[in-house]
Formats: structure tokens, sequence, C-alpha cells
């Protein structure tokens, strides 16, 4: 299963939609989302955007994750800013694929 971040879009006019662009973009490759949108939004959903995740999650919010089988985070960092560029290097051993775009895909640690 795979989260996709950032959770929200503040250039969007409603933050949540671009969950939307996800679960569509994610029909290339047909692994599950934690992300979703909808008329209604589980309280599983709402905690999630409570504790996750600038610019990647920390150490609670990967327990949460790994609780609900997250082994990978697609996180699209080119629209980070600096400090949260920065946020990025202790993750780069789990950094599994970048593209030109600068989209990031990262494994999350194993549950201890």
């Amino acid at each position: 299963m795979i989260l996709e971040l950032p959770l929200r879009d503040p250039d969007l006019g409603n933050p949540d939609l671009v969950n939307i662009s996800y679960m569509y973009f994610g029909t290339r490759h047909w692994k599950p989302l934690v992300n979703g949108y909808g008329a209604h939004t589980p309280p599983e959903q709402e905690m999630l955007r409570e504790i996750c995740c600038w610019p990647l999650p920390d150490a609670p919010a990967q327990a949460v994750l790994t609780r609900w089988g997250v082994t990978h985070v697609l996180l699209h960092a080119g629209s980070l800013s600096g400090w949260q560029r920065r946020a990025l290097d202790p993750w780069q051993q789990a950094l599994v694929y970048r593209d030109a775009r600068d989209d990031r895909v990262y494994r999350l640690p194993a549950a201890e």
C-alpha cells in the first residue's frame, strides 16, 4: 500500500482535492492508496491528516502507517520549500526511485 504526499494542496480552492488526482493517476500503477476523497471522510483519514506528514512521516506516523500495511511513500518533492527539502536528508537511504520532476518513492522502515 502507498501513501501519496502531500496530503493537501493549499493552492487549490479545496486543498483536499489533490487526492482526486492521486486516485486518477494511481491507475498507472494500480497499487492500493491510503489517500482517497469522497463526500464522507473516515475518522482514520482525519487522524492521518493531523499526525502526518511534513514533509514525510515521523516515527509515530510511520508506526500507524505500518500497522495499516503501508510499505512506500510517494512524495511530490518538486513543490517543497527549502527547509522541507532539507528534512528529506535522513530519508536518503530509504529512497528507491526519483524521476525528473522530483517525484520520489521511499520505502517505509519495517515495523519493530
